[in-house]
C-alpha cells in the first residue's frame, strides 16, 4: 500500500487474514470513525522526522477492531524535535467509544527525540498510544512482543496503552505484555507494561480497570535521578494514576523486574508505581478510591523514593475519604528504594492522608529501605512536602490478617 486511505472510513472490513504492506506510508488508514476492521495482518517500517499521529492500521480511530495483528518497526528521529503525537503499534489515537480484541503488536516503537516538552499528554503503546475523552473502551485479549523506548520528556509509555485520559472508562482485560518498556519522562508521566498513564483529570466519570492482565518485561526507567526531570513513576501494570474516580486492579501479575534510577518524587511497584488520589475535582467531596484486589508481584522492584512489591506511593491528598483498598495481595519479589520501602506498599499519605484498608496481604521479599522498610507498608505519613491543606478528618488505618 503505497499511499494512506484519507477519507474517514466508517464502513466494515474483513482482511480474511491476508497482509497490507505499508511502503513508504505510516498508517493504512488516517481516520476511522466507528468502523469495524478484523483478521488483518499489517507490515510498516517507517522513519519519521516530523510528529504525527501514528499507529499501522489508523492514526486515529474509534469503532470495533478484531484479530489484527501489526509487525511495526517505528522510529521518531531527533529531527522530529518535540514528538507531540500518539504512536501506536495498532492505533495511535483513539478518540471514541471502542472495542479492540484479540490483537497483537512486534517489532519496535522507538521516539528518540530529547527537548524537553510542554504537555503530558503524548503517549507511545504497544496496541495505542492514546485514548483521549473517548467514553468506554474495552481491550480484551491483546498482545505486545515490540519493545517500546523513548528519550522524549513527558511521555507515557506502555504495552498495550500510553496513556488513557479524562472522560474514558477503560477495561483493559486478559491483555499480555512481552516487550521491555523503557522511557525517559518526568513529572506526571509514567512506564508501565500495560498502561503508562491513567489520568482521570479530575472527571467524576474517569475510570479504569485492569483485569487478569500480565507482564513479563523487564520496566525501565532511563531518567538521570540528578536531574529536574527525574520524578518518573513505573509499574507492572500502570506506572502513574492520577485524579481519578476510580481505578481497581483485579487478579493481575507481574513477574518482570522494574528499575527505577529516577530521584526526586520517583516511584516503582510491581502493579503500580505512583497513584495520586486527589478524588475527581478538587472540591473535597469528591473522593477518588483506588483497589487492589488478588494481585501477585514476582519480579524483583528497585531504585526510587517510592517502591513496593504492589504499588510504590499512594498520595492521597486533599480530598476527604480518598481510599486504599488491599485485599489479597502478595508479593514474592526483592523490593529495594533509595528512600521507603514496602512489601506491599511503599508509602501511604501526604497532606491530609485520609485512609488505607489493606487485608489478607503477603509479603516474601527482601525488604531494603534506606530512610524506612516494611514488610506490608515502608511509611505512613500526613505530611510530604509541607504542612499546607493538611485534613483533619482521617478515615481508620487498617492491616488485618
Amino acid at each position: 500500500l503505497g499511499s494512506s486511505y484519507s477519507s474517514n472510513f466508517s464502513g466494515s472490513l474483513d482482511g480474511r487474514g491476508h497482509k497490507i504492506t505499508l511502503g513508504g506510508v505510516s498508517t493504512a488508514f488516517k481516520r476511522i470513525d466507528g468502523g469495524s476492521v478484523s483478521d488483518l495482518n499489517i507490515s510498516v517500517n517507517y522513519s519519521a522526522s516530523g510528529s504525527s499521529d501514528m499507529g499501522a492500521l489508523a492514526a486515529v480511530a474509534s469503532g470495533s477492531f478484531e484479530n489484527i495483528k501489526a509487525t511495526v518497526n517505528y522510529s521518531v528521529s531527533s529531527g522530529a524535535g518535540t514528538f507531540k503525537h500518539a504512536l501506536g503499534g495498532i492505533i495511535g489515537r483513539i478518540n471514541g467509544e471502542s472495542s479492540i480484541k484479540n490483537c497483537t503488536a512486534s517489532g519496535e516503537l522507538s521516539v528518540n527525540t530529547t527537548p524537553r516538552s510542554s504537555s503530558i499528554r503524548y503517549g507511545i503503546g504497544g496496541i495505542g498510544g492514546i485514548i483521549a475523552e473517548a467514553g468506554e473502551v474495552r481491550i480484551t485479549d491483546c498482545v505486545n512482543n515490540a519493545k517500546v523506548t523513548s528519550r522524549q520528556y513527558l511521555t507515557s509509555n506502555g504495552g498495550i496503552i500510553g496513556i488513557s485520559y479524562g472522560n474514558t472508562q477503560l477495561l483493559v482485560e486478559g491483555c499480555l505484555n512481552y516487550g521491555e518498556i523503557s522511557g525517559t519522562t518526568g513529572n506526571h508521566s509514567g512506564t508501565a507494561g500495560i498502561c503508562g498513564v491513567a489520568d482521570g483529570t479530575h472527571v467524576k466519570t474517569s475510570a479504569a480497570y485492569f483485569k487478569n492482565c500480565r507482564n513479563y518485561a523487564s520496566i525501565l526507567d532511563l531518567t538521570n535521578k540528578n536531574t529536574s526531570a527525574a520524578s518518573h513513576h513505573i509499574g507492572g501494570m500502570v506506572g502513574r494514576s492520577y485524579g481519578m474516580a476510580d481505578i481497581c486492579f483485579e487478579s493481575c501479575v507481574n513477574s518482570g523486574d522494574i528499575t527505577s534510577l529516577g530521584g526526586g518524587w520517583a516511584s516503582a511497584g510491581g502493579i503500580f508505581g505512583g497513584d495520586m488520589t486527589h478524588g475527581y475535582d478538587w472540591s473535597g467531596d469528591h473522593p477518588g478510591v483506588i483497589k487492589l484486589i488478588n494481585c501477585v508481584n514476582t519480579g524483583k522492584i528497585s531504585g526510587g523514593m517510592f517502591v513496593g512489591g504492589i504499588g510504590g506511593g499512594v498520595l492521597q491528598h486533599c480530598v476527604n475519604d480518598c481510599q486504599l483498598i488491599i485485599s489479597g495481595c502478595s508479593n514474592f519479589g526483592e523490593i529495594e528504594s533509595a528512600r521507603y520501602a514496602g512489601g506491599i506498599v511503599g508509602q501511604c499519605g501526604e497532606d491530609g492522608f485520609n485512609g488505607l484498608d489493606a487485608r489478607s496481604c503477603y509479603n516474601a521479599g527482601k525488604v531494603t529501605g534506606a530512610y524506612t522498610a516494611g514488610g506490608i507498608i515502608g511509611n505512613i505519613t500526613d505530611v510530604i512536602g509541607g504542612s499546607y491543606n493538611k485534613i483533619s478528618r482521617y478515615l481508620p488505618l487498617v492491616i488485618d490478617n
